[in-house]
């Protein structure tokens, strides 16, 4: 059953990776036409550094969760490779309930924003977009990513409770066959 839950998780990342993916193509395609018809035409598109912002935002927002199952996010793990793979595994496991509760508190403020921008009616200065579905790109990502650290959880607490080895020690023995192999090489 986690097996199935994490590749939902990987698939519903993937999903969001190729909306930030789109996003990042269509900034190119706009940005490339605004700047040739600045540069060609000499006619500058007011709007366009704008919506490459707005699109930016997608680009981050919606691949926060793709990067996190991939393991892409920046990790100083120097305290982390000090400790046994027993504790480690608890440590892991706190730092993605403590990621949680900052998720859940981001996802808050940032759906706050959106239904004051959808209350106020919101509009972007010089393209007059409607800021909320841009906006709701904050909470709806801030969501996403947080079920998939949620279904992250689920593996590490399980093998704690039936005293498994977790995937973060097998992770770490692999880790120290390689060392020593290499140490034998010398």
């Amino acid at each position: 059953m986690i097996a199935r839950l994490k590749h939902s998780a990987e698939v519903v990342s993937e999903v969001f990776c190729g909306v930030g993916a789109t996003a990042v193509a269509v900034m190119v395609v706009l940005v490339s036409i605004s700047s040739a018809s600045r540069y060609v035409f000499n006619y500058a598109i007011s709007f366009m550094e704008e919506v490459a912002g707005l699109l930016l935002m997608v680009v981050c927002f919606a691949s926060f969760a793709y990067v996190f199952v991939k393991g892409g996010h920046i990790r100083v793990t120097l305290i982390m490779d000090l400790l046994p793979p027993r504790v480690r595994t608890y440590v892991e496991l706190g730092t993605r309930l403590v990621l949680l509760f900052y998720l859940a508190i981001f996802t808050k403020i940032s759906l706050d924003f959106v239904i004051v921008s959808y209350q106020l009616d919101n509009h972007t200065a010089d393209s007059g977009l409607y800021e909320v579905p841009w906006m709701a790109v904050m909470p709806v990502s801030g969501f996403v990513l947080g079920v998939v650290v949620l279904i992250s959880c689920l593996e590490p607490f399980w093998d704690i409770l039936t005293g498994k080895k977790s995937e973060i020690q097998l992770e770490f023995e692999r880790k120290e066959a390689v060392i020593e192999e290499e140490t034998k090489s010398f």
